[in-house]
């Protein structure tokens, strides 16, 4: 913007001490007279009146314009070969100085930049020819010094201007300059935040507080403040960023209070409302909404007294207060804000940040559920994107419009929209395209076309999407409508029936089973032609083995796509045919299956949604492989009791097992066709009924509010959630607080050394020193009592007695018993015992100040007796309700019963105290016979993984034998029989336990015959002993072989079991599948053929 030449004005204080704020704004405050305009291209300015003659003043003007073109336009060289005055070394530092930090920097050239440097330097040497006047001397050096360093910054040359500041501080403290120590500290400090140095910043910033005030003159003290609550932010010390920024709120309103020129009290309301708007920033950050609102309010209430007719300050300042008020779930107020905020941008007509408003207010009418508002807004944010050129802000807005779109079934305007997106984020560059919301837009692009009847376009852009969704990581941070694992499903989905309208069965089929085997965590490497090629290996197995695999596929709304796959003449092509099931009711889906919910009715309703429709294609096989989605809930069906409307059971017609997935089922073919079983029923491990007295199970709940008193776990950032429980070892504590308005719950922790991750105090030489726990290369990380001190840069050992937690100002903590060393939860006394740390520094004694919160009540408190409170999401905290396991008499009775059939010799049998987590896996990878296991599950709701079996131990943690560990032992055992269930949890239990069978058969086991719900003992018993006569034959241990497939076997039992109840009269009652119904064999390729 142009500006008339600057003048003279009578009042010349108040010129100078709004030359000082400008300089002190820039960082670079000197001792110079303000004369000179920046240099704006090649306009020559007026020269200024003095008072002198004009010809005098016109000479004098063009000397400094000469100088200065010296300095930019010309070799700087120059400077040296030319005759200098006292006030041309004046000229050098004001007009440069000027020159460089106002408007014409955006115009100066990097060769310009650097010449700049040059003259500077050049001036440095030619001023040792004035040495002879030694006040002058002194301070036009530093002068020249602090001129250079502002250049050399200018110049990315860093370094070199903080060696400058040195020099010009070393300069100043010599002459005993208190205005240019202050002045020198305070520009040090500004040149290590630069170098990302925030600490030594800080130091060398309140170092010219303490100069500053001996001179006692106060006038940039609120600017120090200031910029010290920057460099606190910067750090992450929040709440003490507050603190500093209060300070510097303080010392604003003493000089407001004592300024009497109308300009200089302009600046200081102005300098004033950045302060709140930093710490509005601050709140922000610590997600303080109430305090934030007040700051920004604040703000707004300066800004409104000192704007005078530009609104454009106002504007940003009601936008901020309107997007607190949003986030503090006001919206209508907040949408009185914006509309003001939009109002003030349009009477400047600046259009950038009115697009801004707008999609705020787009935000907030979707939260209302107004969608016509919706769509003005965004509608508004387009054409002025278009007007203004602004590429980004158009291809977000036509992206949100384009989700509207199809939120209100226009798919066609909804693929015109996101199509113009997708072009302005490819014109926008890389990192536009690649990123997660333009994915989100080509994932919506693929589901409107297959919409509008073009599936051979959608098929592309879902493929696209779902690539880049596999690189990208999920984060807790992100909204949920950009989580990759939110979009991914509904994008596999859409593909999958864009897949299935073009006519490709065989290329849906494998897209479906690809992104299940990545949902469950594996590797998702494999190549389109290999699983072509599985796909091919498949028909093939089909046909050798007569059976038919009934691939389930969950799609929109409860409908259900069957894929089966099928070879009758086995062939090497074989065929996949598709059929959809519209719905499948929400009592088939087996949340809930147990043998409760068992009856005629509901198997009857279940045959007709996934065996009815494909009855066609599955006549005339012998066995049925159902590949089941465990996230759904469908393996908790039981398969092999689904009744047809004529009465018969599935398994009464064919075999019946289960497997996880397509690339699954492939691995064991592969795994069973090159590594053949030895099978020795004498080298069997049976295991019944663990001790149990010495641990109590727990499980994570699963209600949706955790109560005060509640006891969890606390998840670490970097730990592996199958894994919880063992990493976060003693990171416990009590919820303290209900959920605040982004969910978190409040938690106390039980002791302040559960987390030492932040380090802690120990004492050494006589003082505090900061400490953690040494690596490797730093200490002995071994033993209990290392720690690394950074202040000596070693590592010592010191007694964990001795040790002290860090706090930093205003951290939330509560206060213990004196006699106490952990926190324990109670009602009564809880609010009386929350405070605050004060300070961050440790008394003598190794106290904290503290303040309590319900009293306001200030005390030093040993820091040892402290413990911290922290918010925490709910997806970070594991709750485990605790509950005592029963003992299991009947299932040691059917584990003796087992071993003398399989001859065991009764003292091998793991019953009781024997039946210890140690003692059962050292002896799993032994067994080249049976593995049976009478003992409990535990299925856990949250983290499938985490479900295991219950064996004999001290704790759970060394009792439990999880999933995910099973899956990691070496198994040469042809059969693993589970008659283990978990009564204590009815969610889905099957998922669980089915989790635990896909472990085993991954450690190598043939097979898995598991129970998905509790059944009776007795028939459990019998149901197994016939079992293993029928699959082994009768007779010597040593002559016992498998004689049938384990799927043909289990049937072979369950066809006894019906005629043998249906001729008895007392067992009429247990042809009822609850009875025989409860289990499901997973995986039958080893023995298939």
């Amino acid at each position: 913007r142009s500006r008339p030449p600057i003048c003279p004005i009578p009042a010349m204080k108040a010129l100078k001490v709004a030359v000082l704020i400008f300089c002190t704004l820039f960082g670079w405050s000197q001792a110079f007279k303000p004369r000179w305009l920046p240099l704006r291209g090649g306009e020559r300015p007026s020269p200024p009146s003095d008072g002198g003659s004009d010809e005098q003043e016109s000479q004098l003007f063009d000397r400094r314009m000469e100088i200065l073109r010296l300095a930019f336009q010309k070799q700087p060289i120059s400077l040296a070969e030319r005759p200098l005055c006292k006030e041309d070394f004046s000229i050098i530092c004001n007009g440069i100085l000027r020159a460089l930090a106002g408007t014409s920097q955006q115009k100066l050239e990097p060769e310009g930049r650097q010449n700049s440097v040059v003259f500077v330097e050049i001036a440095l040497k030619r001023l040792e020819e004035f040495r002879s006047d030694a006040e002058w001397y002194l301070e036009t050096k530093i002068s020249l010094y602090s001129t250079l360093a502002f250049a050399k910054r200018l110049a990315e040359d860093k370094h070199g201007a903080l060696e400058c500041l040195e020099k010009a501080l070393a300069l100043s403290k010599e002459g005993d300059l208190i205005h240019h120590e202050r002045a020198g500290l305070f520009n040090l400090g500004q040149a290590h935040s630069a170098l990302g140095d925030h600490q030594r910043a800080i130091e060398y910033l309140e170092e010219s507080i303490v100069v500053e005030r001996k001179s006692g003159v106060i006038l940039t003290e609120p600017t120090t403040w200031h910029e010290i609550g920057r460099q606190y932010m910067q750090i992450g010390n929040l709440p003490r960023a507050v603190e500093t920024f209060k300070e510097s709120l303080e010392k604003h309103d003493q000089l407001i209070d004592q300024e009497e020129e109308a300009e200089v009290l302009r600046a200081r309301k102005e300098r004033k409302a950045e302060t709140y708007e930093e710490l509005a920033t601050v709140y922000r950050q610590m997600e303080d909404a109430r305090n934030e609102l007040e700051s920004s309010e604040a703000s707004l209430a300066i800004r409104r007294q000192i704007t005078l007719g530009n609104p454009t300050t106002l504007g940003l300042n009601l936008f901020a207060i309107g997007d607190c008020l949003r986030r503090l779930q006001e919206p209508h107020r907040a949408l009185q804000y914006f509309e003001e905020s939009k109002r003030a941008f349009e009477a400047r007509n600046v259009s950038e940040p009115t697009i801004t408003v707008l999609e705020a207010m787009a935000d907030t009418y979707q939260g209302l559920g107004d969608a016509q508002a919706v769509k003005r807004c965004l509608k508004q944010a387009l054409m002025l994107s278009r007007e203004l050129g602004n590429a980004e802000k158009e291809f977000k807005a036509l992206g949100s419009l384009g989700g509207l779109y199809i939120g209100e079934l226009n798919y066609p305007r909804a693929v015109d929209h996101l199509s113009q997106a997708l072009r302005c984020a490819e014109a926008l560059g890389e990192a536009t395209f690649e990123d997660l919301w333009t994915t989100r837009l080509l994932i919506g692009l693929g589901s409107a076309l297959r919409r509008t009847g073009q599936a051979t376009k959608a098929i592309p852009c879902l493929e696209e999407g779902l690539r880049r969704l596999e690189s990208i990581e999920s984060t807790e941070a992100r909204e949920p409508s950009l989580d990759p694992e939110t979009l991914r499903k509904p994008a596999v989905l859409e593909l999958v029936e864009a897949q299935l309208e073009r006519g490709g069965a065989d290329t849906a089929l494998l897209t479906a089973d690809h992104w299940r085997v990545a949902a469950e965590g594996r590797s998702t490497s494999q190549s389109s032609v290999q699983s072509v090629s599985d796909l091919m290996s498949l028909k093939k197995h089909a046909g050798d083995t007569n059976s038919v695999i009934i691939y389930i596929a969950m799609g929109w709304e409860g409908a259900v796509n069957l894929f089966v796959i099928r070879n009758e003449a086995a062939e090497e092509r074989g065929f996949v045919a598709e059929h959809r099931v519209s719905r499948v009711h929400e009592e088939d889906s087996g949340d809930t299956t147990g043998p409760d919910t068992i009856t005629q009715g509901f198997l009857r309703q279940a045959y007709r949604s996934v065996v009815e429709p494909i009855q066609d294609l599955i006549k005339g096989a012998s066995s049925l492989v159902f590949v089941v989605d465990t996230e759904s809930g469908i393996s908790a069906l039981p398969f092999a009791a689904l009744r047809a409307p004529d009465g018969r059971h599935l398994i009464q017609d064919y075999s019946v097992s289960v497997a996880p997935s397509l690339k699954f089922l492939s691995e064991r073919i592969q795994r069973s066709e090159s590594e053949p079983y030895a099978f020795d029923a004498r080298s069997s491990v049976v295991v019944g009924n663990p001790t149990y007295t010495g641990w109590r199970r727990e499980l994570p709940d699963t209600g949706d509010l955790l109560l005060l008193g509640t006891k969890v776990l606390i998840v670490p950032e970097s730990a592996d959630q199958n894994d919880a429980v063992p990493q976060v070892g003693n990171a416990d504590g009590f919820i303290t607080a209900a959920p605040d308005q982004h969910g978190r719950y409040g938690v106390t922790m039980r002791r302040w050394d559960a987390v030492l991750e932040g380090g802690f105090f120990v004492r050494h030489a006589g003082k505090w020193m900061r400490a953690r726990l040494p690596s490797p290369p730093e200490g002995d990380s071994t033993r209990p009592d290392s720690v690394y001190i950074e202040e000596l840069g070693e590592g010592l050992t010191v007694v964990r007695d001795d040790w002290h937690p860090h706090y930093v100002a205003g951290q939330a903590v509560a206060v213990l018993d004196e006699a106490a060393t952990e926190y324990v939860f109670d009602k009564k006394t809880r609010r009386k015992r929350e405070g605050f740390v004060v300070g961050e520094a440790l008394d003598e004694e190794g106290r904290y100040e503290v303040e309590l919160k319900a009293s306001g009540e200030r005390r030093k408190v040993p820091a040892r007796q402290l413990v911290p409170r922290k918010l925490i999401e709910p997806q970070k905290l594991l709750h485990f309700a605790s509950s005592p396991l029963e003992a299991l008499p009947h299932s040691e009775a059917e584990a003796r019963e087992v071993a003398r059939i399989l001859g065991v010799d009764d003292s091998h049998v793991l019953a009781g105290d024997a039946a210890t987590l140690e003692g059962v896996v050292k002896q799993l990878p032994k067994a080249t016979g049976v593995i049976h296991l009478a003992a409990r599950g535990v299925t856990d709701p949250q983290v499938k993984a985490r479900s295991g079996i219950a064996l004999g131990g001290s704790s759970q943690a060394n009792a439990l034998l999880t999933a995910k560990r099973i899956s990691k032992l070496e198994l040469c055992s042809r059969l693993v029989v589970l008659t283990a269930f978990d009564a204590g949890t009815a969610y889905r239990p099957a998922d669980g336990l089915m989790s635990v069978a896909q472990g085993l058969v991954e450690a190598g086991a043939g097979a898995v015959l598991t129970s998905i719900w509790p059944g009776d003992p007795e028939v459990t018993c019998e149901l197994v002993k016939k079992f293993y006569s029928v699959w082994l034959g009768e007779g010597a241990p040593e002559s016992l072989k498998p004689r049938m497939s384990t799927a043909t076997a289990w049937r072979e039992t369950i066809l006894w079991w019906l005629e043998h109840c249906a001729s008895d009269e007392e067992k009429h009652r247990y042809l009822h599948p609850r009875y025989w119904g409860l289990f499901q064999l997973l995986d039958d390729t080893a023995s298939a053929k």
